[in-house]
């Protein structure tokens, strides 16, 4: 993790799935990607990756 705010570079895949940069609590962030609902099968699994990374870098950072 850094300690720096970046800037947004997002490449292909995530532009196709219209990611959007914002700065929230990780709390937030896995309470947002555990209730994310779609019909598009890719979108939910790269969902659930996202939260299960967000919840080992929370671990990590305990």
């Amino acid at each position: 993790m850094e300690d720096e705010i970046g800037s947004q570079e997002l490449d292909d895949g995530e532009k196709a799935l219209d990611f959007v940069l914002r700065f929230v609590p990780i709390e937030e962030a896995i309470a947002v990607n555990s209730v994310f609902k779609s019909d598009d099968a890719f979108k939910k699994q790269m969902a659930e990756r996202e939260k299960r990374v967000l919840e080992i870098l929370k671990e990590a950072k305990s």
